[in-house]
């Protein structure tokens, strides 16, 4: 008849914990009051007639890297994804092709004097 040995090189292993499992493991605590989760924002409708294919390539790109982003470092679902991205891509076109505004269209760049002390200047003065 073989008997078990609890001894490794001469040495009982006791656990530390003297009563096994811990109490704070056997208590059972009502779970959490689970929080509502919100509804989700309503996507931005693209206008009429527009898919991502009518594009021109730069916007297209810059579509395209926007979903990719969006659904992996944002853990977005890809068609929310490409929506949220052909909105933010209509827009900056929008602002594009509105151009500066006009107080500072005409305005010539202002540079602070005290932006470079003297000593900083070099031989160019």
């Amino acid at each position: 008849m073989k008997t078990e040995n609890n001894k490794c090189n001469g040495l009982e292993h006791v656990p530390a914990c003297s009563t096994w499992p811990p109490p704070w493991l056997t208590t059972t605590a009502p779970p959490a009051p689970s929080t509502p989760v919100a509804a989700k924002p309503k996507l931005p409708e693209p206008p009429p007639g527009v898919s991502p294919r009518d594009l021109p390539p730069e916007l297209y790109e810059r579509w395209e890297e926007r979903v990719a982003i969006r659904h992996f470092d944002g853990k977005i679902p890809w068609k929310e994804a490409e929506a949220l991205a052909l909105a933010d891509v209509l827009r900056e076109k929008a602002e594009w092709n509105a151009g500066p505004a006009p107080e500072t269209a005409n305005a010539a760049p202002v540079v602070q004097p005290t932006l470079f002390p003297a000593e900083e200047r070099g031989p160019y003065r």
